[in-house]
């Protein structure tokens, strides 16, 4: 490939292009990515289906990276946890909503705490042995996640329950 001065000039016009827009702030970081206002505080507070439901409906995809998607996945795994006589509202929402259960089977993840480890290991308890009636696919699911995010980490609370 030769290099003829109008190359040049053109590469060296859009190198300088995208830096002046990008300086202005004319380009987002990721422009298709809209903010999240008021998302963090929420994403650690959820404990019912129906608010975390409306999460979803609200950011989707958008808002469930870094310090979100820990609070995301610290309010599945609580409601879980504290609330699985709640199980069958999370029915009624993927029944309504086939996305929402994959979407909340991503977020069931181990935290920085050990405590979570344990919460995992009674959710895959209660998964085998408290699942309401009609509703054995989506415990086997949320087994399954669980059971794979304790194995992913070499989790000796996992290597228990076997």
């Amino acid at each position: 490939m030769r290099y003829t001065s109008r190359r040049i000039f053109r590469a060296g016009f859009a190198a300088g292009f995208l830096y002046v827009a990008s300086a202005t702030g004319a380009i987002a970081a990721y422009p298709d990515i809209p903010e999240c206002p008021g998302a963090e505080p929420l994403s650690y507070s959820m404990r019912s289906w129906k608010q975390i439901h409306d999460y979803y409906l609200r950011y989707k995809s958008w808002c469930i990276d870094g310090s979100l998607g820990e609070g995301l996945a610290d309010s599945v795994v609580q409601t879980l946890y504290l609330h699985w006589d709640s199980l069958p509202a999370l029915a009624a929402h993927v029944k309504r909503d086939r996305r929402f259960l994959p979407w909340v089977l991503n977020r069931i993840q181990v935290m920085s705490d050990d405590s979570s480890e344990e919460q995992l290991a009674e959710i895959i308890l209660r998964s085998r042995s408290q699942c309401h009636s009609g509703l054995g696919s989506i415990c086997r699911q949320i087994e399954d996640r669980a059971v794979y995010i304790l194995h992913g980490i070499n989790s000796p609370t996992l290597i228990r329950l076997r």
